[in-house]
């Protein structure tokens, strides 16, 4: 994982990543660096599972924080949704099948 400058988005398709996967794309998380999409979804996996485990023993405190607008977990869960909506891009969806194409 390496520390990016990134744009407005709390997350993006990083291209110029070393070994671009166009099949598994990075992304950028602002804040955070980059990661790739299926371990991306692993992580917000494993921060729902935490939050279960929490919840199950009555830790509300820690779902509270968790869920509160300027948790880390929002941030990721909107830079998700960032990177999701321009994979969903027919532009996008071009480039990656493009770049997978040359490889």
């Amino acid at each position: 994982m390496k520390i990016t400058d990134l744009n407005e988005d709390k997350g993006y398709i990083d291209y110029s990543a070393d070994n671009f996967d166009p099949s598994n794309p990075t992304i950028a998380i602002s804040g955070y660096g980059t990661i790739t999409m299926s371990g991306f979804k692993k992580m917000i996996a494993r921060d729902l599972e935490n939050m279960k485990s929490e919840m199950e023993q009555g830790n509300m405190n820690f779902v509270m924080d968790l869920l509160s607008p300027s948790s880390s977990f929002i941030h990721k869960l909107q830079a998700y949704q960032d990177a999701n909506d321009e994979l969903s891009n027919p532009q996008t969806k071009r480039k990656l099948s493009n770049l997978s194409k040359t490889q």
